[in-house]
């Protein structure tokens, strides 16, 4: 995303229940956190699913006040395919990212961000303004399709190494940690 632009429209697809006690929750709401308080609008959407955690995400992550008001947290309904394993996970992933798709069309996004190259394959038809950010350095026919149209971020320099054969459009940013928390 481009630090230049002063103001766009961002949306985060993220296949997740939110809040999670898992780490990806963590990245995510952080990610979202910065891109609001660069100026950007952001929607984050995610799978509606039964969730113990009944705290709201913005309270249960900390996000700031400031950041809040620039963030919108949409739940998306879509089956729960993933105790049928991989195949279920694919499919289920399949439709999350379709539903999301005519979820944007309310609100056309400048961006479509995401760590799910299933989603963003999904959209390449679609939108012109994807970004697949790598952590797992998937491979494969989806994965060489999305990186045709898709800009990457890789948390490391060694997924941006194993993918630039396939695209010169890497961002390499780390993950990090907050030693304030």
């Amino acid at each position: 995303i481009d630090p230049g632009i002063s103001s766009m429209k961002i949306c985060y697809i993220a296949n997740i229940r939110l809040p999670t006690e898992k780490g990806h929750g963590l990245q995510i709401m952080r990610m979202c956190e910065a891109f609001a308080l660069q100026g950007h609008e952001v929607s984050l959407l995610v799978a509606e699913r039964d969730n113990p955690i009944k705290e709201n995400a913005f309270d249960y992550y900390g996000i700031s006040s400031e950041a809040r008001s620039r963030i919108s947290i949409s739940y998306i309904k879509s089956p729960n395919l993933i105790k049928w394993g991989k195949i279920g996970f694919w499919i289920q992933g399949w439709l999350f990212g379709e539903a999301a798709a005519l979820h944007m069309r309310k609100d056309w996004p400048d961006v479509v961000y995401s760590r799910d190259h299933i989603i963003l394959l999904n959209m390449i038809l679609i939108h012109k303004n994807l970004v697949w950010e790598a952590h797992r350095g998937e491979t494969g026919f989806a994965v060489n399709t999305l990186l045709r149209k898709a800009k990457l971020v890789s948390i490391t320099y060694g997924l941006a190494h194993m993918y630039e054969k396939l695209t010169s459009r890497i961002l390499i940013a780390p993950d990090a940690v907050d030693l304030r928390e």
